[in-house]
């Protein structure tokens, strides 16, 4: 490209190519990157939610796919690593089935001793 064809936006780009970011901001996108690749992003928030529930999900008791709805009586706020964490142990499993679950292990372990 030649000198004279130059506008002020494409100097402001090339003036800006060799900048370098601080070091918090690299941070931060690396932060993003490794969430992005973990699967654990967290989902958008309205602007009016942004500081009310910081790294926690809605854990719906009852799962919608199941019927659950979103009233406050089946939903309860998880840490995140934690929602994920229950998931990934019980699946789509109520809470109720988790309890019986979790009993019928235990009777299982009185009757090995």
């Amino acid at each position: 490209m030649s000198l004279e064809r130059m506008t002020w936006k494409t100097t402001l780009k090339l003036s800006t190519l060799g900048r370098s970011m601080g070091n918090h901001a690299k941070q931060k996108r690396k932060k993003r990157r490794a969430k992005a690749r973990s699967g654990l992003q967290t989902p958008k928030r309205k602007p009016s939610e942004l500081g009310k529930h910081r790294k926690r999900n809605r854990h719906h008791l009852i799962p919608k796919s199941r019927g659950g709805s979103k009233s406050k009586r089946n939903l309860l706020l998880m840490k995140i690593i934690r929602h994920n964490e229950w998931h990934k142990i019980f699946g789509l499993m109520t809470l109720d089935e988790v309890i019986e679950l979790l009993i019928r292990v235990r009777d299982a372990k009185k009757h090995q001793k």
